[in-house]
């Protein structure tokens, strides 16, 4: 009795933090990007080996404060965790949704306590398409409003293994193309599945879409060359965990942030 007493417990305390891990996730859009929050979550980096995805925020945040820390890049978080499993390095920068979501399935990795840089994630766009740009912004407001948000958000932050739930989105088959360029190797933001892409950006893009009578075209691209693709107009828009900064839209076009995903460092069980 006591026994099964505990496992329900557990069972409704992780439904419980899975439900406010995704409420305050959505809710923290407001944050201010780059602040550095001090903590002790970088006490350690001056001299350390950090892995990174090569052009990403966390990337950029090593290199601007920590010049002699010993930078890897990597195309793939995956790979930046193989080398940390493996003690090539020691500790991999990432988004705290991305890291939540390694360390659920790697027992031996750990999340250090404290974010290490404030983030939201927006949706890039080609510079010439102002109208666009205004569209998106539109039905991605009305999204934050009336609940789409919180409930493709609920569906695909998780902190158990449970599946996703995947819920098949109508598609305006004669509709215009809307050119997507993706990264999809960053579960649950944007991987694949039986060769079809899948997650929170996935499904959002493709509500946008929809409501705008287009149909998505998914491109991929390394995650550094995502907002090349873009300014060489090979896509229209980018949703791939991306960041607005003051260096990436000197490039692109934002919307407004529709999702908080701030900096973490993880590191392997001693």
């Amino acid at each position: 009795m006591k026994k099964m007493l505990r496992e329900v417990i557990t069972m409704k305390t992780m439904r419980v933090i899975s439900m406010m891990l995704c409420v305050v996730l959505v809710h923290l859009i407001g944050c201010t990007k780059k602040e550095a929050l001090k903590d002790a979550s970088t006490a350690d980096l001056s001299e350390a080996k950090i892995g990174a995805l090569a052009g990403s925020t966390g990337e950029r945040f090593i290199t601007e404060n920590y010049e002699h820390a010993k930078l890897f890049k990597f195309d793939d978080i995956a790979d930046a965790i193989v080398a940390l499993k493996e003690s090539e390095i020691d500790y991999v920068i990432s988004t705290y949704i991305t890291a939540s979501n390694i360390a659920k399935h790697n027992t031996d990795i750990l999340i250090k306590p404290g974010f290490v840089q404030a983030e939201g994630v927006a949706i890039a766009v080609n510079k010439h398409q102002t109208e666009l740009l205004s569209n998106l912004s539109k039905v991605l407001e009305r999204f934050k409003t009336d609940g789409t948000l919180v409930d493709i958000s609920k569906r695909w932050v998780k902190v158990t293994n449970t599946p996703y739930e995947r819920k098949e989105i109508p598609v305006h088959e004669a509709g215009k193309i809307l050119r997507v360029g993706v990264t999809p190797k960053d579960e649950p933001m944007c991987f694949m599945v039986n060769g079809k892409i899948v997650g929170l950006d996935a499904e959002l893009i493709e509500r946008i879409a929809y409501e705008l009578k287009m149909k998505v075209e998914f491109e991929e691209y390394p995650f550094e060359a995502l907002l090349t693709a873009i300014d060489s107009e090979l896509v229209d828009i980018a949703i791939s965990n991306i960041s607005s900064t003051k260096e990436r839209q000197l490039l692109v076009n934002f919307t407004e942030d529709y999702f908080s995903n701030p900096l973490v460092l993880m590191k392997k069980k001693r």
